[in-house]
């Protein structure tokens, strides 16, 4: 986090995501939530489970198609996102971990996580 641009920071480009994985019944499917920085843009896509190779197929999948516009994501510290090397460079992006416990470095990604869980609570779904 501390090497992550300035750039990022100030939310002057396009392409700055912070990504998060919202987990519903334990072993089942998880939803990874990307949320663009700049634009507030939100893709969600879903994961068979909680899996780092799951995990980066889904991030691929959904932001390849917009690779342009991915020049850095900012992921927290779960175990999930252990491949954020492939995914990185995959989409040609660099990749970034919050502090632990530091949530509110992506506060984007944790407020709509919050929305989420309005409509999914924890342990359900």
């Amino acid at each position: 986090m501390d090497e992550r641009p300035a750039v990022v920071e100030r939310r002057s480009r396009i392409g700055d995501w912070e990504a998060d994985a919202v987990i519903g019944q334990p072993g089942g499917a998880v939803l990874v939530t990307l949320a663009e920085r700049k634009t507030r843009q939100c893709i969600l896509a879903l994961s068979p489970d909680k899996s780092a190779k799951a995990v980066k197929k889904a991030i691929i999948g959904v932001l390849q198609p917009h690779a342009v516009y991915v020049h850095t994501i900012t992921y927290d510290n779960g175990k999930e996102f252990a491949h954020h090397r492939e995914i990185a460079s995959a989409l040609d992006a660099s990749g970034y971990f919050a502090h632990p416990y530091h949530s509110w470095e992506r506060g984007l990604n944790e407020n709509m996580n919050g929305l989420i869980r309005q409509y999914l609570p924890k342990g359900k779904s």
